[in-house]
């Protein structure tokens, strides 16, 4: 997330974390996930990142206004006010 809010594109594995917040939004590329113990589909995703300098400045582009949008100051706070909200409502 820290390189994405740089406007750095990710590479990370498909697997946990990554997979909750790298391309979640449809026509939006954030990054490549990658198969877990898959040389092929890594070696794939950086032959690609390091070939298309369009591509990876689009990508990087989507990753940081992705990580503006969720988790922002503003976002954070009306997730955090609604949670509370919820609880105190029940």
């Amino acid at each position: 997330m820290e390189a994405m809010a740089c406007g750095l594109p990710v590479i990370a594995t498909s697997t946990g974390g990554p997979a909750s917040f790298i391309n979640t939004e449809h026509g939006k590329q954030t990054g490549w996930l990658v198969n877990p113990d898959d040389p092929y589909s890594l070696a794939a995703a950086l032959i690609e990142s390091v070939q298309n300098h369009k591509l990876r400045e689009t990508v990087g582009r989507n990753a940081r206004d992705y990580i503006e949008r969720m988790y922002s100051w503003d976002n954070i706070s009306e997730r955090f006010t609604k949670t509370y909200h919820d609880i105190l409502t029940r």
